[in-house]
Order: C-alpha cells, then sequence, then structure tokens
C-alpha cells in the first residue's frame, strides 16, 4: 500500500511531527491506518491522505522510514541521497515506473530572528530506478531541522495497472471532540 498526504493544517508550533501508516491485515474488504500525531508540540487540525493498495506479483507499494542518521540533520542548504530498496524481482531491461508520495515527518524551526522563525521547507529534488529500487535526493534550503521522513511509493513495469484507492479527511474544526488516535 502506498499513502499520500493531501494536505494538512496545523497551529503555530516549533515542531510538526506525524506520520500515515497501513496495518497488515487479511481482511479484503477494510484496511485499518494508524495516525500518529501525539507529540506535545504538534497540534493538528487536519490531516487528509489517500491511498493505493495492490495485491499483484509485477507492482510493489511500500513505506520506508528515513531517520536522522542517514538525514544526517539535514543542514541548511544539505542534499541527502536515500536509497529505497526493491522487495520485488522485476525483469532486466524493461523500465520501471514509479511514483513517490510523503506520508510524514518531523521537523522543527529554529529562531531566524527576535521570536520569528524560519518556514518548515523540505523536497525531493531528484529520482531515479533501477531493479534494486529508487534513489531519491532530498533537499532542505532553510534552517528546517529534519528528524524523520515517511515516504511511500509504488513501482511497477507493465503499463496495464488496476489499483483500489480512496481518501481519508481527519478535521477537528468539524468535530473538536474527535482525537485522531481514534479515527478510523
Amino acid at each position: 500500500m502506498a499513502i499520500a498526504v493531501n494536505n494538512f493544517d496545523s497551529e503555530a508550533s516549533n515542531g510538526l511531527y506525524f506520520y500515515i501508516k497501513s496495518l497488515k491485515t487479511s481482511s479484503l474488504i477494510s484496511v485499518p491506518f494508524i495516525v500518529r500525531t501525539q507529540w506535545p508540540y504538534t497540534k493538528w487540525n487536519q490531516i487528509s491522505f489517500s491511498f493505493v493498495i495492490e495485491d499483484r506479483t509485477d507492482l510493489e507499494s511500500g513505506y520506508y522510514q528515513i531517520d536522522s542518521g542517514p538525514l544526517a540533520g539535514c543542514d541548511n542548504g544539505k542534499s541527502v541521497d536515500i536509497l529505497l530498496p526493491f522487495r520485488t524481482y522485476f525483469s532486466q531491461g524493461k523500465q520501471i515506473h514509479y511514483n513517490l508520495f510523503l506520508h510524514g515527518f518531523e521537523i522543527s524551526t529554529s529562531v531566524v530572528n527576535g521570536n520569528n522563525r524560519s518556514p518548515y521547507e523540505i523536497q525531493i529534488i531528484g529520482s531515479s530506478s533501477n531493479i534494486s529500487g529508487i534513489a531519491i535526493s532530498l533537499s532542505v534550503t532553510t534552517i528546517t531541522q529534519v528528524n524523520s521522513i515517511y515516504i511511500s511509493y509504488f513501482a511497477f513495469q507493465n503499463t496495464d495497472v488496476a489499483l483500489v484507492g480512496g481518501n481519508y479527511v481527519y478535521d477537528i474544526t468539524a468535530n473538536p471532540s474527535q482525537t485522531l488516535f481514534y479515527a478510523p
């Protein structure tokens, strides 16, 4: 399964943290998710995400958590190269198609001037694939400190792919008593 964040909204804070991932299930009619936001400095109002589900041998979907070790703190203006290895054995010589999706992060910012803080900024500046996996380059162009990032992907060689997808919106403004911890 691959998960993509479409939109989010948070109150002002020194750092932001969340991730979304699917839980293993044998069910063919429902998909359980865990959405983690329980950090004291994070105050989310809305998180909207989509998902794609597959059950084929010629298509692979998954996610990786990249922590501060490989990110090396992702200092100001730094780019970091990361490999997302495949579990599927793709055929040599055939093109591999893939898509990448952000589905969580832990980032913080520092004071720039007085009480003003830098905006959060992280982006994927490049990617490529071969039969081993997907290589990506991340860039941080402000003083944002990146401690972890969560990336989903799906990859396939055939162009005839039938996928099941959906979306979910957690909106605290619609139901202030709702907590994301208990959201379906």
